[in-house]
Order: structure tokens, then sequence, then C-alpha cells
């Protein structure tokens, strides 16, 4: 109740139905102000942003960490 952080959550489903694992984009320059005694699923893509918000490189990264795995993965079985 006493950390007022601002944070942003990205998230991002496919057409099927999927949910795909979420982006959190926490306020700070360094991964400090990542919360401590956190600990989130492996798969989760967690950074920062001086301002917390969404811009082209956390973009970027959610495309590339998150969105084309789950592509090459669905590929991958397909017959």
């Amino acid at each position: 109740m006493g950390d007022k952080g601002h944070i942003t959550a990205v998230f991002g489903a496919s057409l099927s139905g999927h949910f795909l694992q979420p982006q959190l984009i926490y306020t700070g320059k360094t991964l400090t102000c990542h919360p401590n005694g956190v600990t989130f699923p492996a798969d989760w893509h967690i950074t920062h942003t001086v301002n917390h918000w969404a811009n082209e490189i956390t973009r970027k990264d959610y495309i590339t960490k998150v969105i084309a795995p789950h592509i090459e993965k669905i590929w991958s079985q397909l017959p």
C-alpha cells in the first residue's frame, strides 16, 4: 500500500485466443527500479523506461522477446 510507483502493462493475444506473456514497464533508469522481493514468471518481459511509458524500443523488445517466439512455436507445431 505504501509503494505508489507507476507501471505500464502491455498485453497481447493471438487470433486463436492465446494470451501472450505480458510486458511490464517500470519507471526508472536502471534495474533497481524493478520491485524487490517479487519473482515474475521467467517468460514475462520486465523492463523500464524513464517515464514508464511504452515507446518504440519497448515495442520492438516485446515483438522480439514475446511475439516472435510465440509465432515460431506455433509454426514449429504445424504439419
